[in-house]
């Protein structure tokens, strides 16, 4: 057993609306697996008190997941931008 824990922030707020979402992969018994939906998504339009990455329905810090993977697999992540722009520069 796995617990992924990530936390997004925006660095620097853009003007309008850019997404950015955190997907996770792995690989259990079954086979290749990957969330339905994003991890996190964080609007770089956003800035204090919430530039910060939320669950993908936008109402909940949800930054915690467990996971099975198999010994010798890895558990990766990558990140996607919505087709408004790249966005401004972001942690992770």
């Amino acid at each position: 057993m796995y617990r992924v824990s990530a936390y997004m922030t925006a660095i620097t707020q853009s003007n309008g609306t850019h997404v950015k979402y955190l997907h996770l992969n792995w690989n259990d018994d079954a086979g290749a697996e990957s969330l339905t939906k994003p991890f996190l998504v964080l609007d770089n339009s956003g800035a204090p008190p919430n530039a910060y990455g939320v669950s993908p329905d936008g109402t909940n810090v949800v930054n915690n997941f467990s996971l099975r993977a198999v010994v010798g697999t890895a558990i990766s992540y990558s990140v996607s931008v919505d087709n408004n722009a790249a966005g401004g520069p972001y942690d992770l």
